[in-house]
């Protein structure tokens, strides 16, 4: 009965996009008929867990605490275990999260 609770929590990442209504302009290492279970969306790598989605967020000109959260896509996946990132660029990204 645990396993049915745990199972709510997952989703796939192409249903999740689509039901939120968001466009993706270029699904990158996912073939078309591939798909991806993810349990939670985070945008900080720092409280990512295994099966996060992990968002890039830019906040660079924040004055509090500025930061380029495309810089930890390596981190998010490799010490945080994400499985999957969504940012509005692919410069530096792709090449961080494959060496990941």
């Amino acid at each position: 009965e645990m396993d049915d609770e745990e199972d709510e929590n997952v989703g796939l990442l192409r249903d999740t996009f689509e039901a939120a209504n968001i466009d993706v302009i270029k699904w990158i290492d996912l073939d078309e008929e591939e798909d991806v279970e993810i349990s939670g969306i985070v945008s900080d790598a720092r409280y990512a867990i295994p099966g996060d989605l992990f968002v890039c967020v830019d906040n660079s000109s924040d004055e509090q605490d500025p930061h380029d959260g495309h810089e930890d896509v390596g981190d998010a996946i490799t010490l945080r275990g994400a499985v999957a990132v969504v940012s509005e660029r692919e410069d530096g990204v792709a090449e961080n999260a494959n060496g990941a």
